[in-house]
């Protein structure tokens, strides 16, 4: 009874060292992509008024903002609708990181009705190592397809 006493408590022992072990670990993977949110952020920044400078498209109205410190949200203001009285909401992208440190990217690329807002949400993990030429593509292809679809809708 006395053994089965100690094995058990070296059981719980050990689990609970394992759990303060991860739990450094994840706040440190954590913090790492916290710092790199802020890089990322200043790219989106940077990205966005360089491709709507290039395009000749004018004003841009895509937004970059931080909400929260482990997420950054990139969005399309209000724009004309198909019709004239119409006003659609554009797409939005939205970057994460969770506790353990994993940056989940998502984006909605719809242009909607704002009172009828339906998401149709695609998720990514954002690679660890590499990531700014990943990023980048994916923040490329965000604002391309994002206004081919407005274009599609205008006509």
């Amino acid at each position: 009874m006395y053994i089965q006493q100690i094995m058990n408590h070296d059981k719980f022992s050990n689990a609970g060292k394992e759990f303060r072990n991860q739990q450094a670990r994840d706040f440190s993977a954590r913090d790492q992509s916290l710092a790199r949110l802020r890089d990322v952020q200043i790219m989106c920044e940077k990205g966005v008024a360089a491709f709507y400078s290039a395009a000749e498209l004018g004003r841009p109205d895509v937004y970059v903002e931080r909400p929260t410190e482990q997420r950054l949200k990139i969005a399309y203001g209000l724009r004309p609708g198909p019709t004239q009285d119409a006003i659609v909401k554009g797409p939005v992208a939205t970057v994460a990181v969770m506790p353990d440190g994993t940056t989940f990217l998502a984006s909605d690329l719809s242009w909607t009705d704002p009172a009828e807002r339906c998401f149709t949400v695609k998720t990514s993990v954002m690679p660890a190592g590499e990531w700014e030429g990943a990023f980048s593509d994916w923040l490329v292809d965000f604002l391309t397809k994002s206004e081919r679809l407005y274009l599609v809708l205008r006509d």
